[in-house]
């Protein structure tokens, strides 16, 4: 048995080059792109929530100023809810067709 001299490996394609550098940048660049995400999603409900206050105080602003005060009693979220369908009764019965 001969032992054979070791020889490097052959070249990388440019195709194979440019693989291994975007999974090596996605790596260093995970964490970064994930913290930025978590920013952009605190920032949208952030102002979800401001807008939401500036609407309702709006909204009772012209309540008041057209001299309708809100209701008082039950909140508008406590509307009845409709039961599921299983639940449901049916509007009316079903006919059955009787051979004639």
């Amino acid at each position: 048995m001969t032992k054979q001299a070791w020889s490097p490996p052959p070249p990388l394609s440019r195709e194979q080059t440019a693989s291994m550098n975007r999974q090596r940048l996605a790596v260093a660049e995970r964490a970064e792109v994930t913290e930025e995400a978590e920013r952009t999603a605190t920032a949208v409900r952030e102002n979800m929530a401001r807008l939401r206050e500036l609407r309702l105080a709006k909204e009772a602003e012209r309540e008041i100023s057209a001299g309708r005060f809100p209701a008082e009693g039950k909140p508008k979220t406590d509307r009845m809810i409709r039961p599921p369908r299983t639940q449901r009764k049916p509007l009316r019965p079903k006919r059955r067709c009787e051979p004639g």
